[in-house]
């Protein structure tokens, strides 16, 4: 399953791999639509806020091509 840990140590470098890229994601896009805080409270909201966006749209993705 895509986007969640499991015992397959694959599964965990490839999931924090796209949650890494999640983040970077969010924060480009936020700066693309001049959205911008202060601090790295905001920027921790915004990366975890793409991870968890990015990991969701991959999870969709590969069920609805599993299934």
């Amino acid at each position: 399953m895509f986007g969640r840990p499991g015992s397959n140590p694959k599964e965990n470098i490839i999931v924090g791999i796209v949650g890494i890229v999640g983040g970077l994601l969010g924060g480009w896009l936020l700066d693309l639509f001049g959205i911008g805080g202060g601090g790295w409270v905001f920027s921790m909201l915004t990366a975890i806020g793409g991870a968890v966006l990015l990991l969701w749209i991959g999870g969709a993705v590969a069920g609805r091509r599993s299934a």
